[in-house]
């Protein structure tokens, strides 16, 4: 048997990330922009955390239809790990980067 690979169904595939984000150093009250881009079959969503948790509801922080993260006059709290997560019904993977914030 093939282990435990669930069975696909024609043209689904799991998803992969086509644009990863990359690490930030940026000055507090600028902007900082993260890409993640995904593709998959079913069409992956994109699911963002920081520090492993969900994004606090802020209105900094915009998440772009393209799977982006926007945060506007960052702040020291903003600092930390920040998690993208393509996911569908095949499978995820994430990629991960960090914000450095200086001074401020």
């Amino acid at each position: 048997t093939q282990g435990s690979v669930p069975f696909l169904k024609p043209n689904e595939e799991r998803p992969r990330i086509t644009s990863e984000p990359q690490d930030v150093d940026v000055t507090s009250g600028n902007t900082v922009y993260f890409t993640c881009r995904a593709e998959g079959n079913p069409k992956p969503e994109i699911i963002w955390l920081r520090n492993k948790t969900p994004l606090p509801s802020d209105p900094r922080i915009t998440i772009t239809p393209s799977g982006g993260l926007y945060i506007q006059n960052v702040k020291q709290e903003d600092s930390g790990e920040y998690t993208c997560f393509a996911t569908n019904s095949i499978g995820n993977i994430h990629a991960t980067a960090y914000i450095i914030v200086q001074g401020g």
